[in-house]
C-alpha cells in the first residue's frame, strides 16, 4: 500500500511541475524533496517523461527544475576533489560580500566550501537529502537523476558531518544513518 502512495505522490507533483513551471527551483529549503518522488514513480511505472523530468524551468538554461540540483554544483578542483569541490548554493547577490547574510538570502553559492552553519543547508536542505540519495542510488536511479553534483555533494556532507552533528543533523535521524552506513558503499 506505501508503494502506491509513493507512485501517486511522484504522479501528483510531475503534473504540477509540469502547471506550475518553477514550483521546485532552488528557493532556500523550498525546493526539495520533489525530483525522487517523480523519478521513483516514473521508475515503477517504466514511465519515460516522468523519468526524465525537465533539468531546467521553462525559458531558462541556467535555472535548474528542482531545489536539490540548483543548490548543488561542482567548485574549483582541489587535492581531494579533481573534478572540483561538490558545494551547496544558488546563484544570487551576497550583502556587501557578506556570504552570512542573515536578513536576506541564506543560500547563496560558497565558492569557498565553507561549511560554516549559517546557511540552509545547515539547517534546512543537506540533511533531508541523505536518504533520497541513497534511495536513488539503490534503485540505480543516479544515472537517471541525470546531475552527479547532487550525490558527490551528499557524500561530501555526511562525510565532514557525522563526527560534528547528531544523527538527525546529519542524516535526517537515525533510520537514514543506519542505512547510510550500512549501504551506502
Amino acid at each position: 500500500m506505501l508503494v502506491y502512495r509513493l507512485i501517486q505522490l511522484g504522479v501528483d507533483l510531475h503534473e504540477i511541475s509540469l502547471k506550475n513551471n518553477d514550483a521546485f527551483r532552488a528557493y532556500g529549503g523550498f525546493g526539495s524533496g520533489r525530483k525522487w518522488p517523480i523519478l521513483f514513480a516514473g521508475i515503477m511505472l517504466n514511465y519515460s517523461e516522468m523519468k526524465n523530468p525537465s533539468e531546467y524551468i521553462p525559458g531558462s538554461t541556467t535555472i535548474r527544475k528542482f531545489g536539490e540540483d540548483g543548490h548543488t554544483y561542482y567548485g574549483q578542483p582541489t587535492t581531494d576533489y579533481p573534478f572540483g569541490k561538490p558545494l551547496f548554493g544558488q546563484i544570487c547577490s551576497y550583502n556587501n560580500g557578506n556570504f552570512c547574510n542573515m536578513s536576506g538570502d541564506k543560500d547563496c553559492r560558497d565558492p569557498a566550501g565553507l561549511l560554516d552553519g549559517c546557511q540552509y543547508f545547515d539547517c534546512c536542505t543537506s540533511h533531508t537529502w541523505v536518504g533520497q540519495s541513497l534511495a536513488a542510488r539503490l534503485m540505480g536511479a543516479k544515472d537517471i537523476w541525470n546531475w552527479p553534483a547532487f550525490f558527490d555533494y551528499v557524500d561530501r556532507w555526511v562525510e565532514e558531518q557525522k563526527s560534528v552533528k547528531s544523527s538527525y543533523f546529519c542524516y535526517g535521524g537515525d533510520l537514514i544513518k543506519y542505512m547510510w552506513e550500512n549501504y551506502r558503499n
